[in-house]
């Protein structure tokens, strides 16, 4: 594997940055604005379980405090 494939959590980075760079134009309407900020709340989501996940395989000090964000 490479790139965003082999890294999960850079890739929702990714898409995370993404969803918020359209966010951020005015031309979006009303419901266009709620399907990426829906959209960009699950993709956070998915971060935090990656990161509890890898942080908990890796003995990573806080993967306590990660696994409560879940």
């Amino acid at each position: 594997m490479s790139g965003f494939t082999a890294d999960p959590a850079r890739f929702l980075r990714g898409r995370i940055a993404v969803i918020g760079r359209a966010l951020a134009r005015p031309d979006l309407d009303a419901d266009e604005r709620r399907t990426a900020a829906r959209t960009r709340a699950r993709f956070e989501s998915e971060l935090n379980l990656v990161e509890a996940r890898t942080a908990v395989l890796e003995h990573a000090p806080d993967a306590r405090r990660r696994l409560l964000t879940v």
